[in-house]
């Protein structure tokens, strides 16, 4: 899996190992994630408002994810939470759909 990760907020590098961290163990639970790039950016100047964009390729499609939150750690956990959804919905649908098929072919 290639993570490539575009930090305009210049986060500290532990932030930067957290997101390959949790990269890592989604790709370990899925096993189908081909590649993950991030962006990483914010608005505002005395309430910043963290965005982060997500796009992920898997054998089965590609997605982009956009979040934003004034607090990190709640951006990495909603981001998260809906790569796994997608992925998830994705693989399920693919799975249905060849089933769907071997019962019309029989």
């Amino acid at each position: 899996m290639k993570i490539t990760i575009h930090n305009k907020l210049n986060l500290p590098n532990k932030y930067v190992r957290l997101l390959k961290w949790r990269l890592y163990r989604l790709q370990e639970k899925f096993e189908s994630l081909k590649s993950v790039e991030i962006y990483l950016d914010s608005e505002g100047q005395s309430k910043k408002v963290f965005i982060a964009t997500v796009s992920l390729k898997t054998k089965y499609r590609s997605f982009v994810i956009r979040n934003q939150d004034t607090e990190l750690n709640k951006l990495w956990s909603k981001s998260f939470m809906d790569a796994q959804r997608y992925i998830r919905k994705s693989k399920e649908r693919l799975l249905s759909f060849r089933h769907n098929q071997t019962k019309s072919i029989i």
